[in-house]
């Protein structure tokens, strides 16, 4: 048997079970006297059985209203904490927000933007996962987070995707180096030196791949850090994008435009489609755009 009890209609009976008086049970429920006799009688129907004993001077529970009583101050209590968590997170006061992003990112661009969205919403609570631009796009479509910001090919439609910014590519090299005294870099003049590379499913190498940036000549590393090590020892140079500029702050390495090709890559937010962002992931979205903008200088 199906039972369609209100919490309405709940909080009415836990009134007449506090009160054991139909006047003051009404007023507590903002009701009429003769509206809460009526809600109490068709409890006691659709449940059949008595709730409460009523005489001219006394209203006391029966056996099976002191059962009752039990479960409905359980009930309303679980669902007065149910809606107050609700209004928490749909007003942003509380919440989970699980981001992906690349490392140089992780490290370079979003900490000042991670700190004012925490300065705001201190009670939301972050994961971030700071992997390669295939691992964002694997965890979005894993549902492991609910947004990647990262670069992804222009033609992808598997998700939704906004760019963010676009940014552009520079030679990066030991001072000492034969390349680090031009004001301009082609490919084709340094494709025989020693090449640092990123992993086939970093976003650095598919996009110098597709720009037929490639040498027989390499080492191949893992971590942006690696790399300016190796250049500050005078190991051979790389390319990079300008936001990755900072792990090559060092008094050893220089950094040289890219001119032949001109390689730009752009930085997108990610979610899956039709997917509804949580209160928590729209005040990130909201967020991110105008505070990229004060950080890249971008349009």
């Amino acid at each position: 048997m199906t039972i369609n009890v209100s919490t309405k209609v709940m909080k009415a009976f836990l009134a007449l079970d506090e009160t054991r008086n139909f006047t003051r049970a009404a007023e507590m429920s903002h009701v009429s006297q003769s509206t809460l006799s009526a809600m109490i009688s068709k409890l006691e129907d659709s449940l059949n059985t008595r709730l409460f004993q009523r005489n001219t001077r006394n209203v006391t529970l029966t056996p099976e209203g002191e059962l009752f009583a039990v479960g409905a101050r359980q009930f309303v209590d679980d669902m007065e904490l149910l809606l107050s968590n609700l209004n928490d997170h749909v007003n942003r006061k509380k919440g989970q927000l699980s981001i992906a992003t690349l490392p140089s990112l992780a490290a370079g661009t979003l900490p000042k933007i991670l700190a004012k969205y925490r300065s705001q919403y201190p009670d939301i609570r972050i994961k971030m996962f700071d992997v390669l631009s295939d691992e964002c796009l694997d965890l979005l479509r894993g549902g492991q987070v609910e947004l990647a910001i990262t670069a992804v090919k222009p033609d992808i439609d598997e998700f939704d995707v906004q760019e963010l910014y676009r940014e552009r590519f520079v030679v990066i090299c030991n001072r000492k180096h034969k390349l680090s005294h031009q004001d301009k870099i082609a490919w084709e003049d340094i494709s025989d030196f020693e090449f640092i590379r990123f992993p086939h499913n970093s976003s650095l190498r598919q996009i110098l791949d597709n720009a037929s940036l490639a040498s027989t000549n390499y080492i191949e590393v893992r971590n942006l850090s690696t790399a300016a090590g190796l250049i500050a020892s005078g190991y051979g140079f790389t390319v990079v994008p300008e936001s990755s500029l900072f792990v090559f702050n060092h008094p050893e390495i220089c950094s040289i435009p890219l001119k032949k090709p001109a390689i730009e890559r752009s930085i997108c937010l990610v979610k899956r489609k039709e997917s509804q962002l949580s209160s928590a992931g729209k005040a990130l979205s909201e967020l991110l755009q105008p505070e990229l903008k004060k950080i890249t200088g971008s349009d």
